[in-house]
């Protein structure tokens, strides 16, 4: 990004741009970030990601992968009265987080009901240490082509990369888990989750543009706590349904690369 060159390199010239799997909804808009990233070099730059979805694959092979949550809830190293309530929660609360029809606002309050009941599902189900990774080795679950590439160059080039999820961090410290602690992070609530770290921003001040990844509308909000934001690049990946928020959606549906 950085060098001699004067020109940016503009939509025409980004080859990944190009893919008919890539959707650009303000050509113009896009047209300035690109400018504003490339003005801004490595030394300007960060990176904010969800997880599930995200990072993690929509599809393998043609079959649906795992949340970090599904991870547990399609596992059968817990009761088969687990896994069905579970799925009865899932199969009630998804439809309304994909809801076209209803705001963010109007969600929230089902979100954290299916939250709260699935959390004290999980701490029912006495889960050990040692039973989570033989769930998780044994999980469909894998990172998009190129996560690690893009890892690697991040790391190469001190750009740093804040995963932000509301999927599950380090769910059992020792024995079994009998409960889960710390704020909840959902994913409508993501902007005030970035407010409450304003530490971690305030550290990198002056890496005022942004890269921004994610697959909900949720996720468009991550950027909030980001001190004096110059440009958000914002890239969604469309599994289930078309994101109107995102300046570049990314098709990872069956009949497309994901």
């Amino acid at each position: 990004m950085e060098g001699s060159v004067e020109k940016y390199p503009n939509i025409e010239h980004v080859n990944s741009l190009q893919h008919p799997s890539v959707h650009i909804r303000y050509p113009e808009k896009l047209d300035k970030i690109l400018e504003g990233l490339f003005h801004g070099g490595l030394q300007q730059l960060q990176v904010i990601a969800d997880f599930d979805m995200t990072i993690s694959r929509f599809h393998l092979n043609n079959e649906r992968c795992l949340t970090c949550y599904g991870i547990l809830s399609s596992s059968k190293h817990l009761p088969a009265s687990y896994r069905e309530a579970a799925e009865e929660l899932k199969n009630k609360y998804y439809p309304i987080e994909i809801c076209h029809e209803m705001s963010a606002e109007q969600k929230i309050p089902y979100m954290l009901e299916w939250y709260h009941k699935a959390h004290q599902l999980l701490a029912q189900s006495c889960i050990t240490r040692q039973k989570l990774k033989e769930m998780v080795s044994n999980a469909k679950v894998a990172l998009r082509d190129g996560a690690t590439e893009l890892f690697l160059i991040l790391a190469t080039h001190d750009v740093p990369l804040l995963i932000f999820s509301a999927g599950l961090g380090d769910l059992i410290e020792e024995g079994h888990m009998t409960g889960l602690k710390g704020d909840l992070i959902h994913m409508f609530n993501k902007n005030e989750t970035a407010v409450q770290h304003e530490d971690y921003f305030k550290q990198l001040k002056g890496k005022n543009n942004v890269i921004l990844l994610g697959d909900s509308l949720g996720d468009v909000h991550m950027a909030t706590g980001v001190i004096d934001i110059n440009v958000v690049l914002k890239i969604g990946f469309l599994n289930d349904n078309a994101s109107t928020f995102f300046t570049v959606t990314y098709c990872s549906i069956l009949s497309c690369t994901s």
